[in-house]
């Protein structure tokens, strides 16, 4: 770490650093680089930085494999909230929800109790005998996947695993028929840089888990091309009325589309549409994105951003593995926590030194063994004048995280309004920006927010600071 980040956290150089100050003990970009440059080996290689290949990294960190993941955009950058892939399910396949239940149950109790959220009973009109018995027995939950994406990074950062985002691989290719093992090259898109890394084992995000070319001119195994899954647009917008606009609204379309309206803050909507068969032309995304939010009660004002979603929306469930090579396929994030245990067993077993796979008890995510005060923490923020919406703002947006903010000096300035200062602090700290883009899309969701292209000069300028 840096003396700059040393200084800011009130640490000296040298000094024992306190465990409790969050993820002051991991390894920086560089870092990471310079140990990829002195000793290239690694026992796994994962291609894709969602839900599945950040289960995979932590588990099998925590398994003592030597785990190397690389992602190209920014972590949790097309995540979809868990109450929009639920809704989806439950209009058109309800009984898959069944397999959804224990993994929100997992989540709750051994993962992220403090990233799951019940939703009100109300939220979702449903209808169908089937539909309303799942309803009863698998609640709907609001589950920040991109929250959840980046603080499972996080664990497993602090288990070990290398990780890096915004690189772009060249090639792979089997280094031997002898050897099993593996040839990466990757661009570190922030430096220009490549650098090489040998491994014995690849798993395949099922999001962004596409191979790269060999410079063979053959495959490990087949490359399926990731397809643009849908649109997420934010908007400025106010209720028709208080009585008739709705939290949370979902819609069925044709040919298996569906398209969710979901209330973000006082005048935030927000507006995910997916595609079913095939895309929909822009002026057929317009015209239903108008229709479903005036059927959800909304008038808008402004568009605010929008976003392309990608991924390859599998239709069953599964993990293939040609030699040392995984890659698999969900009809939801939920499996990702089935299929992660599923192939780091698999590379146990595979693994040239006997290496008896480890019986883990349940291992909270940073932030989830401490208690989150939300009265402690309004009582807070308002002494040093924080304004009550960015208050609210913060606890719905950070959720567990906000625990994190005592332990930060001046955490709680505003730089921007809704947006803290402590918040970029700990994403820098936690070296998960490498750019202005990457804190305003990727770290901190900042699309979201209406002023946050105003934000922009300032989080550059705090950015060059950390650099300098």
């Amino acid at each position: 770490m840096n003396e700059q980040l040393l200084s800011l956290y009130g640490l000296e150089s040298g000094e024992v650093l306190d465990d409790n100050v969050p993820f002051v003990n991991l390894a920086t970009r560089p870092q990471v680089l310079a140990r990829i440059q002195e000793n290239r080996n690694f026992d796994l290689l994962i291609l894709g930085g969602g839900f599945t290949g950040a289960l995979v990294a932590h588990e099998a960190a925590l398994q003592g494999i030597k785990v190397l993941l690389l992602e190209q955009g920014s972590f949790g950058a097309d995540a979809l909230s868990w109450e929009i892939r639920l809704a989806q399910q439950l209009r058109s396949n309800p009984r898959e929800l069944f397999r959804a239940r224990s993994a929100l149950n997992t989540l709750k109790r051994e993962r992220a109790p403090h990233l799951v959220s019940a939703m009100p009973e109300d939220s979702h009109p449903i209808s169908g005998a089937v539909a309303a018995a799942v309803r009863r027995f698998v609640p709907l939950c609001r589950v920040d996947e991109r929250l959840l994406i980046r603080e499972t990074i996080l664990a497993a950062r602090q288990e070990g695993a290398s990780v890096l985002s915004a690189v772009t691989p060249i090639y792979l290719e089997a280094e031997s028929a002898e050897s099993g093992c593996y040839i990466i090259q990757f661009r570190d898109t922030v430096t220009g840089e490549n650098f090489e890394a040998r491994v014995g084992g690849v798993v395949l995000d099922p999001t962004h888990g596409v191979l790269p070319p060999s410079r063979l001119g053959s495959y490990v195994v087949p490359a399926k091309k990731s397809t643009i899954a849908g649109v997420q647009l934010t908007y400025q917008a106010t209720p028709r009325s208080a009585k008739n606009a709705a939290a949370f609204a979902s819609f069925e379309l044709s040919e298996g589309s569906f398209i969710a309206v979901q209330r973000r803050g006082v005048t935030l909507l927000e507006v995910s549409l997916l595609w079913g068969a095939k895309p929909l032309s822009p002026e057929s995304i317009d015209g239903v994105i108008h229709d479903a939010v005036t059927e959800a009660g909304w008038v808008v004002h402004h568009e605010v951003s929008r976003r392309e979603l990608a991924g390859k929306w599998a239709r069953r469930y599964g993990i293939s593995q040609v030699k040392g090579v995984f890659s698999c396929s969900h009809r939801g994030p939920w499996d990702a926590l089935r299929s992660a245990h599923t192939i780091v067993k698999a590379l146990v077993a595979l693994s040239p030194e006997p290496r008896p796979l480890r019986t883990l008890s349940p291992r909270l995510l940073p932030g989830g063994e401490r208690n989150c005060d939300a009265a402690a923490f309004r009582a807070t923020a308002r002494a040093q004048g924080i304004s009550e919406q960015t208050i609210e703002r913060v606890i719905a947006r950070w959720r567990g995280r906000v625990r994190y903010l005592p332990l930060i000096p001046n955490g709680l300035r505003e730089i921007a309004p809704g947006v803290l200062r402590g918040e970029v602090e700990l994403a820098v700290l936690s070296d998960q920006v490498t750019s202005a883009d990457d804190l305003v899309c990727g770290a901190l969701a900042l699309q979201q927010f209406p002023e946050w292209r105003e934000c922009v000069p300032a989080l550059q300028e705090r950015l060059d600071a950390f650099d300098e």
